[in-house]
């Protein structure tokens, strides 16, 4: 008990060998309380994320980070508490997004389809413990699949051959991965992406895991503009570009990438490149690694403008699509947003739609 007084009080909590589910209390600080659940602990990463006189929390704008025992990462997002409280921090609102859309992004197409989530799991619930975790990357595809991928390049010289056979891999079930520098999981459907999200902590008793809502995806964002991290709405709602990964953009800090100009699509990567990529005299589409370069991070979370789209649990006035979030590597920028929704059919499959992961406590 005395050691989980001291570690709550300095912000650090290793809760990997834990019992129950623990909370990190920051007495008068701004920032609510983030549960610490079993199974994980804080990073190092996260470590302006402390206490400097054991009352109160510093850094609370630069976003916690956790990690399982496997090095997979999340982030925790503040929101206000159910029934008021800490007013100063973000408040769920569906007004975010570009001009052109308010009509529909405010109408009853943002309902939350309830089957959709985990079962067992509210999604108001979550919200009001006063915050939620996703992960700080894009899902990564597991190692094993990599090598399968790098099987076939070596094993065929047909280029579209070569394409159809690798959607054919992704598509598949597997347990994705929350970590630094791997090979982004795109060419999955919804159905695959909703199973594969889900089956990350599946025999945890203590919490559960998924897409994100489009709730969880809009409050991340006005807590990006809340906290400075993005300088004003325009950065999410009329050019992403100066922190997100575009066609014909300047990325800074680049290390590896993935021409999809070439034939050899998400499996020929080049590593140690140039400090930047793109430009306008550049119409190349460069697909990067999860969290590849700082110049995607907002908050300690990686590629949430750019790079890939993402599924997430959210619907259209159909019930039959679900919704892409974001934007993508492969088009302009003046097109592709953080805060864009777009509805595809469940079944759709693209090279330029990805996924990431949420925990959902219990």
């Amino acid at each position: 008990e005395l050691t989980l007084k001291i570690q709550t009080q300095f912000g650090i909590l290793d809760n990997t060998e834990g019992k129950e589910n623990q909370t990190i209390t920051g007495g008068e600080s701004k920032y609510n309380n983030p549960i610490i659940p079993v199974g994980f602990k804080t990073s190092n990463e996260g470590a302006s994320w402390k206490s400097s006189d054991g009352k109160t929390v510093d850094g609370w704008n630069s976003g916690l980070v956790i990690e399982d025992k496997d090095g997979n990462q999340f982030v925790w997002v503040p929101t206000q508490k159910l029934g008021g409280g800490n007013g100063d921090l973000v408040e769920y609102t569906k007004t975010l997004g570009p001009a052109t859309a308010a009509e529909e992004l405010t109408s009853e197409i943002l309902n939350q389809l309830k089957e959709d989530l985990p079962a067992g799991i509210d999604e108001e619930k979550q919200i009001g413990y006063g915050g939620f975790y996703i992960a700080r990357y894009e899902a990564g595809m597991p190692e094993s699949m990599v090598d399968m991928e790098q099987d076939l390049l070596n094993s065929t010289t047909e280029p579209e051959n070569s394409r159809e056979a690798m959607a054919k891999l992704r598509n598949v079930t597997g347990v994705p991965v929350s970590k630094k520098n791997q090979v982004p999981w795109n060419n999955i459907d919804y159905t695959q992406t909703k199973e594969n999200a889900e089956s990350m902590y599946e025999d945890s008793k203590y919490v559960k895991s998924g897409l994100l809502t489009g709730k969880m995806w809009d409050t991340t964002l006005q807590w990006l503009l809340k906290t400075g991290a993005v300088t004003d709405d325009k950065e999410l709602n009329e050019d992403s570009s100066s922190w997100g990964n575009y066609r014909a953009s300047t990325i800074l800090g680049v290390t590896s990438y993935s021409r999809y100009a070439e034939w050899k699509t998400g499996l020929h990567w080049e590593d140690k490149i140039s400090t930047k990529l793109g430009g306008t005299a550049d119409e190349y589409a460069w697909l990067l690694k999860t969290g590849n370069t700082e110049y995607t991070k907002r908050n300690n979370i990686y590629d949430i403008a750019g790079n890939l789209f993402e599924w997430t649990y959210e619907e259209d006035s159909t019930q039959s699509n679900r919704t892409i979030r974001g934007g993508h590597y492969g088009n302009y920028k003046q097109f592709m947003l953080a805060s864009n929704r777009i509805q595809l059919s469940d079944t759709h499959i693209g090279y330029d739609i990805g996924f990431r992961v949420a925990l959902y406590i219990l």
